[in-house]
């Protein structure tokens, strides 16, 4: 897998400095293409590079909740985020779900996430679902906008 290639993607770009600690890029892109070639040796139907935007596009947000304050009641109110919001989002939340499972090494981790995300399961998955329920009850305070 070359790593010129993984580098032009807005998924990768952004998933790589959400992996990053004490600004260590080239370690967290080493980190990723580590578990990429994870996903390669388990699920050989396809390459992991072409498969890695699609499970992100799935985990879009595309409707956010902002907090309003009004007659002294925080209320959140459904807004709509623009798509690059919205990418930047689901790698977060792809990154923040990746670092609370419980094996051993970040590839370990990453990988079984992407497998899991490709099986419509996984802590991601259940976070987005629980966002959309979120919204879903707040669509009520849509008439406190102004």
């Amino acid at each position: 897998m070359s790593k010129l290639k993984l580098k032009r993607t807005f998924a990768i770009k952004k998933t790589v400095a959400l992996i990053i600690k004490r600004g260590k890029k080239v370690k967290a892109f080493n980190l990723l293409c580590k578990g990429l070639t994870n996903i390669k040796k388990i699920n050989t139907k396809t390459s992991a590079l072409e498969l890695f935007t699609p499970t992100v596009n799935k985990l879009q947000p595309y409707v956010t909740l902002k907090y309003i304050k009004k007659s002294g009641i925080k209320r959140g109110i459904p807004t709509l985020l623009s798509p690059q919001k919205s990418n930047s989002r689901a790698c977060r939340l792809l990154v923040t779900s990746i670092r609370k499972r419980t094996e051993y090494t970040f590839s370990e981790k990453f990988s079984s996430e992407f497998l899991d995300l490709l099986s419509q399961q996984g802590l991601a998955i259940k976070r987005k679902r629980e966002n959309e329920k979120l919204i879903l009850e707040s669509r009520s305070n849509i008439d406190f906008i102004r």
